[in-house]
């Protein structure tokens, strides 16, 4: 693909030592020389007779000559020539431009090859959805092994179902809640957690020491009450003098 636009920076032209050596008039052959380069897609380099070249550059033959013999000399360009045996033909390279064409395709290629690497393909996708099944089928698997171990050890039926929980006393409630994997110091809080599981036959709580430790976290988020509200049944939070009214 074509560029609009090179680039130029006009410091580099004005300090370049060999080029400043250069006759004006080289160095107005060498400008056109390097826009042609650029119009012509050959972004480092043209080709071609002596006459072609000083057409393209806008000059005479003895000026494009006198031009690329003071170009190749100084090392301001690299200027080869051959001959088929009937005519001279002329390779001028620009080696500035031709690194920056190395560096523009190097770079392309980079980007291609991390865009085809990140590309999910279908394959790709149905290969992650068959490896997400067979996650979910030994994740079954698991859950009723390990049912199937803890029936065992409560010598109950094989067929118990998971939605019944193993139903603690409360001594065995309340000394759980005290130790170090808990935390809950309130009694009155426990006791009255652990009597609306009760009541509800803990089908909500199939797990009590999870249950225990949830307990744990509303009795912190209400601010560690000490006492019981009799009439609300429930904890009160204190509300700061800064946050009263509107």
């Amino acid at each position: 693909m074509k560029l609009p636009w090179f680039k130029f920076f006009p410091g580099d032209w004005l300090k370049e030592p060999s080029l400043t050596v250069c006759s004006p008039a080289t160095r107005g052959i060498w400008m056109d020389l390097l826009c042609v380069m650029h119009e012509s897609g050959r972004l480092s380099n043209l080709a071609g007779t002596s006459d072609q070249l000083a057409r393209l550059a806008r000059c005479s033959t003895a000026d494009i000559a006198h031009a690329l013999v003071e170009l190749q000399t100084l090392g301001v360009a690299e200027v080869t020539s051959r001959n088929n045996g009937v005519t001279d033909y002329v390779t001028v390279t620009s080696r500035r431009l031709k690194r920056e064409e190395k560096a523009r395709e190097h770079t392309r290629k980079r980007v291609s090859e991390f865009r085809r690497n990140a590309d999910v393909t279908p394959e790709k996708r149905e290969g992650n959805r068959e490896k997400s099944e067979v996650r979910g089928q030994k994740s079954e698997v698991r859950e009723e092994r390990e049912l199937q171990d803890a029936c065992t050890a409560r010598a109950e039926p094989a067929d118990c179902s998971p939605q019944f929980a193993e139903r603690p006393s409360w001594a065995e409630f309340w000394a759980y809640c005290q130790s170090q994997h808990c935390g809950l110091a309130a009694e009155w809080y426990a006791r009255e957690k652990f009597e609306a599981a009760e009541a509800d036959n803990w089908r909500k709580a199939p797990n009590w020491q999870a249950y225990a430790r949830r307990c744990k976290c509303w009795w912190d988020s209400d601010g560690k009450p000490m006492e019981q509200v009799p009439w609300r049944g429930r904890p009160q939070k204190r509300v700061p003098k800064h946050e009263e009214g509107f």
